[in-house]
């Protein structure tokens, strides 16, 4: 009896051994294996997607760095040169057969000097004195190509009337009537010194011939008469020029450049 108590015993302390065992088994979720799993926290941050670089829009092209001047280390002072705008046409001057002003050269008279065109031919004449007592006339005619165009200057004359000194301008015996009326009746040189002032016109071989003519007289030099003349209007292609455009290329010039000395 006492023997069947004792295995009872036995078996009892046998059974709870073995569900101690059991327990700490299942206790063990990792097994034999021993690792330790890493839990899923519910709190985990999420991974940000990186968004996409975006396109750099191209670079413009930039001047190229100067290089530096050898031996300063700095770089040369470059200055951007402004293309200049294309000049508007100008309108073409007009074009005189006998050559520019630019060929004028000068010219020393009794008691005078002027400039003149070195193509032109010159001519000089003494006459007799107009009066006692007084220096001979000096006569100096300037003649273009065309045998037409010309300027005289007489110092010590004694023209009475208006136009008298024409036939020496021309050459030769030329009826002439008083021209364009709205001239001024008076000029000035470059010294300052006034002249009154004619225009007439004169028919020479059928065609109207322009003539300005110029007078002055004083105690110092006495009378001095400046004429100067050409075709008044000419047809086109003709080589003659017309007294507008000889004016403005040649005798304003001689005009302007006349001083008494």
């Amino acid at each position: 009896m006492m023997r069947n108590s004792a295995i009872q015993k036995c078996m009892y302390v046998l059974s709870i051994g073995l569900l101690v065992t059991l327990f700490a088994a299942c206790s063990d979720p990792a097994g034999s294996s021993g690792a330790t799993p890493t839990p899923t926290s519910a709190n985990t941050t999420p991974t940000l997607t990186t968004a996409a670089t975006a396109t750099q829009p191209a670079t413009t092209n930039q001047p190229a760095t100067p290089t530096p001047v050898a031996g300063t280390g700095k770089a040369p002072t470059t200055v951007a040169k402004a293309t200049s705008a294309t000049t508007a046409n100008q309108p073409a001057a007009p074009t005189s057969v006998t050559g520019t002003a630019t060929d004028l050269q000068p010219f020393t008279g009794v008691d005078f000097t002027m400039l003149y065109p070195a193509k032109w031919q010159k001519t000089h004449k003494s006459g007799s004195p107009v009066a006692a007592n007084q220096p001979p006339s000096q006569t100096y005619r300037f003649v273009a190509a065309d045998n037409v165009t010309g300027f005289l200057v007489k110092r010590h004359s004694g023209e009475q009337a208006v136009g008298g000194s024409v036939n020496e301008l021309l050459g030769g015996e030329f009826r002439c009537d008083t021209g364009d009326k709205s001239v001024p009746s008076s000029a000035e040189t470059a010294d300052g010194v006034s002249w009154s002032q004619v225009d007439l016109i004169c028919l020479v071989a059928s065609n109207n011939y322009e003539v300005r003519e110029l007078v002055r007289s004083d105690s110092q030099y006495g009378q001095t008469v400046i004429m100067y003349g050409a075709y008044q209007k000419v047809g086109n292609g003709a080589v003659v020029p017309d007294f507008a455009h000889t004016k403005a290329t040649y005798f304003d010039p001689m005009l302007a450049s006349f001083k008494f000395k």
